[in-house]
């Protein structure tokens, strides 16, 4: 049951990073609801035009991603590779 548990969190949590849609169009990221994928928007295509921090939020964002996979792989290939 546990590596069920696992795949279901790792899933959630990639799906709850890939929520930009959502709140973008309802109200552009403000009024509390900023998430990392509409600041890297606002910053890259926004009024001031940040591109560094934009670029900055985009590889903070990959590196989040990036946590819950690596640890789902490793739990996942390596107990193949002892079997």
């Amino acid at each position: 049951m546990r590596p069920v548990n696992i795949v279901i969190v790792v899933i959630t949590i990639i799906e709850s990073l890939r929520a930009f849609d959502i709140v973008y169009v309802i109200n552009r990221g403000t009024n509390g609801l900023e998430l990392i994928s509409a600041l890297v928007i606002q910053n890259l295509i926004g009024e001031g035009q940040v591109i560094g921090v934009g670029s900055s939020l985009a590889v903070i964002l990959l590196v989040i991603s990036l946590i819950p996979i690596v640890f789902y792989l490793i739990r996942t290939f390596g107990k193949e590779s002892k079997a």
